[in-house]
């Protein structure tokens, strides 16, 4: 047991020390955090140490500012989800995009020996980050990556989901991703992988300063960059602290492509209309409208039929009467079209709508596997999430037996005994989990003082040594969570007896069942550990006890538990439960009483399934 406490403290230290970490700055409306191994997510506080594979998730009228070791930092916007996967000492960052919106400041002097300094991965897209501001979307209805280069460049590539696709683009075209058809995809997990696509791959999309580029599902890689309408441009980077303009960072060159846009059906390219402006919350861009004025000084379209820009955070309001959809596209928004009231104004909102939609058609269009229904009927009656575990229970027992006959007190003390269960634990939505648990009891009394004149357990063809569980959790708050159990365990008894004019003692098991209800209380996270304490009280009915005199009905069987738990998790879903536990339980007949004081420690070995 000394070696296996000194191996995990062992591991626990090197990995606390080794790991990079990020830090909270700022906080603002609901923010939760799921730490890896962890069950339960938790609020964001302002200072909270995040290490790497923690999942962060904003609500409506919410972000939260995040900072590397490195000092760059990262905005998270509202209604977003991300992962921060991987914080590796000298190279790059790498960030889960999940759904939502980011904004990002790199560090260029950074001291990471890389010279991609953070990697930004969606669905559709990575992001290669050297030093710069940018912003980026991702929406998982229509897989729609959008990004928004503020300063600096930003490389992009396509993520392809099936190899077959490469396939189909090596069909129609000899000059197009050869490579991607023959060689094996990346792991997009590891960092080197990852970085490397940016140097092997011949679709890799600089984004400068002012550009927009993004990847969806009908094009086979990031669109060219083309300059996005200055007034959002200046929008964002205002938002972001940058003292770029648009007239500065929108110069004519002859790298820009034609502000016309194109679509070069040969090399797979595409290049929407410039001066168009993104809505974030779908990622589409919005392209400037056909009878748009070329501006000559930023080289893009001016067009005040698709709509305007929010001044404060760059954010796009569609013309009034329409609301954009990443499914539909653009649709008419009943409560403002109301307001509509002659017929002429209401044809007018629907040449819009259909000019609007003509543009972005390509930009709506939805896997046709994710829209199956047939899995979803069946999955809304199962379980969320499954997490199976195994437990040592390893602990140290003083019976005291109280003859009332004879008025004699005994006392008695294990040698060894230990409990093994394994656990299945069932979620099913964010309050409700249910358990099962199933193992066998060791238990063995001190002969020293004692003799030992039966053992009556499993060795002698009993299954009295069995533990088996029915269990049901309700998490209350994000404080504290309700416990049921339905138990059925063995229960060891030690029995005076006279035998062949020898006397001793007679160790007995007998099966009891109880009603175990419980509160466990979350105290504090640290890191990667977290830390709570629980406490249980055991009902029984009537139970029948052994006595001197054979079995007699117990009146009053009770007892209580208590105990306090350090979780550590090691990866996202693995970790290990460490608790130190008390127990007092007393059973009392007529003629005899039994009480038990039980303490030690148990080792919960959890797999997030």
């Amino acid at each position: 047991m000394k070696i296996l406490i000194l191996i995990l403290m062992t591991t626990i230290s090197c990995q606390a020390y080794s790991a990079q970490t990020a830090m909270v700055r700022m906080v603002k409306g609901k923010v939760t955090k799921l730490l890896p191994g962890a069950v339960k997510a938790t609020r964001v506080k302002k200072g909270d140490i995040l290490p790497e594979d923690t999942s962060i998730v904003t609500s409506s009228k919410s972000f939260v500012k995040v900072v590397f070791e490195d000092k760059s930092s990262m905005n998270v916007g509202p209604k977003s989800k991300i992962i921060i996967s991987k914080l590796p000492k000298k190279k790059a960052n790498m960030v889960n995009l999940l759904t939502g919106i980011i904004k990002a400041e790199v560090n260029k002097n950074s001291k990471k020996k890389t010279e991609t300094k953070m990697l930004v991965k969606t669905r559709t897209a990575v992001m290669g980050v050297r030093g710069t501001k940018f912003q980026s979307t991702y929406n998982p209805t229509n897989k729609a990556t959008s990004l928004v280069t503020v300063e600096g460049n930003v490389a992009m590539i396509k993520v392809k989901d099936e190899p077959k696709q490469a396939k189909k683009i090596e069909a129609n075209s000899e000059n197009i991703s050869d490579t991607l058809a023959e060689k094996p995809r990346p792991n997009l997990d590891d960092v080197d992988q990852v970085d490397s696509m940016f140097k092997e791959s011949k679709h890799v999309v600089e984004v400068p300063a002012g550009r927009y580029s993004g990847v969806g599902e009908t094009i086979n890689q990031p669109t060219v960059p083309v300059k996005i309408a200055p007034k959002q441009y200046d929008a964002i980077a205002k938002s972001m602290g940058s003292k770029q303009k648009a007239k500065d960072v929108m110069k004519v060159t002859k790298n820009d492509p034609a502000p016309e846009g194109f679509e070069n059906k040969l090399t797979g390219e595409v290049a929407p209309k410039a001066g168009g402006i993104i809505d974030f919350s779908t990622g589409i861009y919005v392209a400037p409208a056909a009878m748009a004025e070329l501006d000559k000084k930023t080289g893009t379209f001016e067009s005040k039929q698709i709509g305007k820009v929010n001044k404060t955070t760059g954010d796009y309001i569609p013309p009034s009467g329409i609301k954009i959809d990443a499914k539909k596209g653009f649709v008419i928004d009943k409560k403002k079209s109301v307001k509509l009231a002659s017929v002429a104004d209401k044809e007018k909102l629907k040449k819009t709508l259909a000019s609007l939609n003509k543009d972005i058609k390509k930009q709506i269009v939805v896997n046709k596997v994710e829209n199956k229904p047939s899995i979803s009927k069946v999955s809304k009656w199962l379980p969320k999430n499954h997490i199976i575990s195994f437990t040592l229970k390893p602990y140290s027992e003083v019976q005291t037996v109280t003859n009332k006959s004879s008025k004699s007190e005994a006392e008695f003390y294990t040698e060894k005994a230990n409990l093994v269960t394994l656990n299945w634990m069932q979620e099913w939505n964010e309050k409700w989990s249910t358990r099962v648990r199933i193992g066998s009891h060791d238990y063995e009394i001190d002969e020293s003082d004692v003799r030992i004149l039966d053992f009556q357990n499993s060795d002698n063809g009993n299954d009295d040594d069995m533990y088996f569980s029915l269990g049901l959790s309700y998490k209350y708050s994000e404080k504290m969570t309700f416990l049921l159990d339905i138990v059925e365990r063995s229960e060891f008894y030690v029995v005076p007896r006279t035998d062949g004019g020898q006397s001793g003692v007679e160790v007995v098991s007998e099966s009891l069942k109880t009603i175990d209800l419980g509160i466990q209380y979350f105290i504090r996270d640290w890191k990667q550990f977290k830390i709570s304490a629980t406490g249980t009280l055991h009902l029984v009915g009537t139970e029948s006890v052994p006595s001197v005199n054979g079995q007699e009905e117990a009146d009053d069987i009770s007892g209580f538990s208590t105990s306090g738990d350090a979780y550590y998790s090691w990866k996202k879903n693995m970790g290990i439960n460490s608790s130190l536990w008390f127990t007092r339980m007393s059973a009392e007949a007529d003629s005899i009483e039994f009480k038990r004081t039980a303490f030690g420690m148990s080792f919960d070995f959890i797999w997030d399934v």
